[in-house]
């Protein structure tokens, strides 16, 4: 009788591990306008995250959070701190505030088009007109970022949020913050490689 090979399941990838932090913002611009966004990790360690206090930081300062990510090396200049690359982040506890977003997902890469919803009548908003962001069916909400002018196809790097229903009504459709506008056939510089954390 002829044995069957065995076959292995692939073990589960690990899960990325998870950094209790509070995002803190420079009061100010410095040298070079560096306005550093920054996760502390307790009294004497803080990772650079952004160069720019951009909004999709600002729901975020000054509150515990939860974040995925990795710390990494950053290309050609750049300032003498570790730098670590936000995958995911969610806040620890409550926040101190009303806030728009609870969360942030991963940047991806969406192809499609910027599109303009007219608000049905019969909707507390009817007549009233909203910019959205088409790909692959999918009507994605703009919670903000990159420019967005033209209604030709497009490639974007976004980061989908969790918006919080009690801070505004919504749609209930996603809702993306766009990092950037790219041609339609953009792809990706590889990431930089991922580094072991201070």
């Amino acid at each position: 009788m002829q044995k069957r090979p065995v076959t292995q399941t692939p073990s589960p990838a690990a899960p990325d591990p998870e950094y209790l932090a509070t995002v803190r913002i420079d009061a100010a611009p410095t040298g070079k306008k560096f306005q550093g966004v920054w996760l502390e990790l307790g009294a004497q360690k803080r990772w650079v995250i952004d160069y720019r206090p951009t909004e999709i930081w600002r729901s975020f300062e000054n509150e515990a959070v939860i974040v995925t990510g990795h710390c990494y090396e950053p290309r050609g200049q750049a300032f003498n701190q570790p730098h670590f690359k936000v995958a995911t982040m969610r806040f620890a506890r409550a926040p101190s505030r009303a806030v728009p977003y609870r969360s942030l997902g991963p940047e991806q890469l969406l192809r499609g088009a910027f599109v303009e919803h007219v608000w049905p009548a019969g909707t507390r908003r009817a007549g009233d007109v909203e910019r959205q962001f088409r790909a692959d069916d999918i009507s994605y909400g703009l919670a903000g970022g990159a420019e967005r002018t033209s209604s030709d196809p497009v490639a974007i790097t976004a980061r989908l949020l969790e918006p919080d229903p009690t801070y505004s009504a919504t749609t209930g459709a996603p809702v993306v913050f766009v990092i950037a506008v790219h041609p339609h056939d953009h792809e990706p510089s590889p990431a930089p490689a991922a580094e072991p954390c201070p």
